[in-house]
């Protein structure tokens, strides 16, 4: 087993609108940050759209399921990453909120651990 490294996790949701007492978790982002760089950052959605559509029946999912994939994007592109994160948890507010971030420690590989937190964070339709 590896040295564990210390990452940080925020969940995302979706609320339909301003002060909506329904929201959703539909994404979970990892990242480590070592100064100024950012070696590694994961993002997981949800790929069910109708479990968005439960919460907001008019939420357009093809426009979210396409933000979702460019979030993905370029989380995995290195030159991308910090651009990204600053843009998420500075600038979606209304639609998408974003939990304060939490340290995790992460032993194992990260790839694994972002699907993990995922199956506890987001429904699936079962």
């Amino acid at each position: 087993m590896s040295e564990p490294r210390q990452m940080e996790l925020f969940v995302l949701e979706y609320a339909p609108g301003i002060g909506a007492s329904s929201k959703i978790n539909v994404g979970v982002v990892i990242f480590e940050r070592t100064g100024t760089q950012v070696p590694f950052a994961k993002a997981r959605f949800v790929h069910d759209g109708r479990l968005i559509q439960r919460v907001d029946p008019d939420a357009d999912i093809d426009v979210l399921a396409s933000l979702f994939r460019d979030i993905e994007h370029r989380l995995d592109r290195p030159d991308c990453r910090q651009e990204m994160l600053r843009l998420i948890q500075d600038s979606f507010s209304n639609l998408l909120q974003v939990s304060e971030s939490r340290s995790i420690l992460v032993a194992d590989d990260p790839s694994d651990e972002i699907d993990r937190l995922a199956s506890l964070y987001l429904f699936s339709e079962a």
